[in-house]
């Protein structure tokens, strides 16, 4: 039977069909970065930022951004990650998790109470988002329903000046060196 025949060129055309669009997608999203007009889905938009379509940049979310600044300030004098985030909770400042549950943007009721976390923490003290940097490429997914994988930080894209800071680049490299100084103290103890 030829229809039996033509299913399996049927199958190769399709498949060769969605992998050449994906590119073409894929090519039309990384110009967009680089030019700084690609902005994620507002699931992934930094805390601290607000999502602004209209200029397509992120807005300083002026109900939390001292909560960065108050992380900055004490990772700089010297604080833990564990510490800063006791100290959040203990203040009662929003966490990640539970701003996006009182904003109604996740309605799982797990973020109700969420509290400040460690890796919250240290993710935020690593990020140059803060220091109006966009990066882009920290993960990349081979092809569609592929597993993303993390990338290395010399493959990464990243855009200077893409929207407003919320902490100066001088503080920034101050909390980079600390962050360096632990790891370094862990990775002493650890041989």
């Amino acid at each position: 039977d030829i229809s039996s025949l033509l299913l399996p060129i049927k199958m190769i055309m399709n498949d060769n069909y969605a992998k050449d669009f994906s590119k073409k997608i894929r090519s039309s999203i990384e110009t967009k970065m680089s030019g700084g007009e690609f902005i994620p889905a507002s699931g992934s938009i930094p805390y601290g930022y607000l999502r602004n379509d209209e200029k397509k940049t992120f807005d300083i979310d002026v109900e939390v951004s001292h909560v960065i600044r108050k992380i900055y300030q004490l990772r700089a004098a010297g604080e833990s990650f564990n510490a800063i985030a006791k100290i959040l909770n203990e203040d009662g400042e929003k966490s990640p998790g539970n701003l996006r549950f009182v904003r109604g943007l996740t309605k799982n009721p797990k973020y109700e109470k969420s509290n400040w976390l460690r890796g919250a923490v240290k993710k935020i003290c690593e990020d140059p988002v803060y220091i109006g940097s966009r990066v882009h490429g920290k993960v990349k997914r081979d092809r569609l329903g592929a597993d993303k994988t993390r990338r290395d930080s010399d493959e990464w894209q990243i855009i200077e000046n893409a929207h407003e800071p919320i902490v100066d680049k001088k503080l920034f490299d101050k909390v980079q060196k600390v962050n360096e100084k632990a790891l370094q103290k862990l990775n002493a103890r650890k041989s």
